[in-house]
């Protein structure tokens, strides 16, 4: 349950990534800079499983991950968490040395499906693990989206008001921004969506420009529709 948008335009690479969880899961810790590795990265952490959905790295790139819902099922004991990948990808040297240690990471039998993104200004990459394969894409697309709940009329909906409300332009961190804070009718439509189980929970907001980085990270609010006041940070 979550959606992507992502280009270059010039010098920046934007990301723009929309959280959705279910309402009982605990709200995520703000993005923080972690200096343990040879480049200091940055990310939200998820409390409940450790990892993270969305990380960037002063070595000029970004992974992401989402989960995949119609990936085969797996055996649910002892699996570890998917957002570990992403912490453990991010602490590579370079996009090329994160893409090379995926390549060596056990998957079966320890994590669930997911679709894997790896950016940087020169483009993007993409994995779908099924519980069976890792298959790459060759052309990673400029939108995504995933949902749980009756996946395929709402990741149509999503993708065709993507398609219409971008039209044949391209478009900028801000304003796909303020795309994925649309709400739908249903709800559960929604690029922000609600549901009485789950909802849009955050929206982060990347861009890269050489080694200067800006993460905007905004929480929906408790009780109403929007989204609290953004809290930017970087380097």
């Amino acid at each position: 349950m979550c959606t992507l948008a992502w280009d270059v335009s010039g010098d920046d690479l934007w990301i723009c990534f929309n959280r959705d969880e279910q309402r009982s899961r605990p709200e995520a810790e703000l993005p923080a800079i972690d200096g343990s590795g040879k480049y200091p990265v940055m990310y939200p952490r998820d409390p409940q499983g450790g990892g993270t959905w969305l990380a960037v790295s002063e070595a000029g790139f970004a992974v992401t991950l989402m989960n995949h819902y119609s990936g085969n099922p797996v055996n649910n004991g002892g699996l570890r968490s998917r957002g570990g990948i992403v912490l453990e990808l991010i602490h590579s040297s370079s996009m090329d040395s994160a893409i090379e240690k995926l390549s060596g990471i056990e998957l079966t039998g320890n994590f669930a499906p997911f679709h894997l993104f790896i950016f940087s200004r020169e483009g993007g990459k993409q994995w779908t693990w099924n519980g069976d394969k890792l298959s790459g894409i060759t052309e990673c697309p400029k939108f995504w989206t995933t949902s749980s709940y009756d996946p395929e009329s709402i990741c149509r909906w999503r993708t065709d008001q993507w398609e219409r409300l971008k039209g044949d332009k391209a478009v900028f961190a801000d304003q796909a921004g303020a795309i994925l804070r649309m709400r739908g009718s249903p709800p559960a439509c929604g690029m922000t969506m609600d549901r009485e189980d789950a909802r849009t929970v955050s929206q982060s907001i990347v861009m890269i420009n050489g080694k200067n980085l800006v993460f905007s990270y905004a929480r929906r609010e408790a009780h109403g529709p929007g989204f609290e006041e953004s809290m930017i940070s970087g380097w």
